[in-house]
């Protein structure tokens, strides 16, 4: 593969622009990203310029559909919300969440149309901001939540080795 490489992708008869690269991520692994010229520059990351170039095509449908009224996706701030109280509602240790509350850290990310929502143990929380230090007790993942942001679905994967609360 060359540095960067261009692919012409046809929607309902509108020409669309994919560049793909690769580049290496902070743990020296090579990614491999796409973006495209529809409406806003999409941009996706996968470990293969096949699946690069797949989640790409994914965003720009989904796009498509939503600018032509077809699919109405959640607001980003309600899926995570809505993860938010799965998480709480649903967590198997309950007791867990009352004891660690404060040092839980949740975040999200929305991709298309799954959104990601994240809940982290960080005994050190003033830390877990500053980007230029590392926390001397590092995050450590409770649980996922993914968001189906069409349907308001969720599903919770749950880490139980890594925390010793068990």
């Amino acid at each position: 593969m060359k540095d960067n490489e261009e692919y012409l992708f046809f929607l309902e008869g509108r020409p669309i622009m994919i560049r793909i690269g690769k580049s290496v991520d902070v743990d020296g692994q090579i990614v491999y990203w796409a973006e495209s010229n529809f409406r806003r520059a999409y941009y996706t990351l996968a470990e293969n310029l096949e699946a690069a170039l797949e989640k790409c095509v994914k965003k720009i449908k989904l796009a498509m559909k939503q600018q032509n009224k077809e699919v109405k996706l959640m607001k980003d701030d309600q899926a995570a919300a809505l993860a938010e109280k799965y998480f709480f509602e649903n967590y198997t240790n309950r007791t867990v969440i009352k004891e660690h509350l404060d040092e839980f850290w949740p975040g999200y990310m929305a991709e298309g149309e799954t959104l990601t929502f994240t809940v982290k143990k960080c005994g050190d929380k003033d830390h877990a901001y500053d980007q230029d230090r590392l926390p001397e007790d590092p995050p450590t993942t409770v649980a996922i939540v993914y968001v189906n942001m069409l349907t308001g679905e969720c599903d919770m994967i749950e880490n139980k080795a890594e925390l010793g609360w068990q």
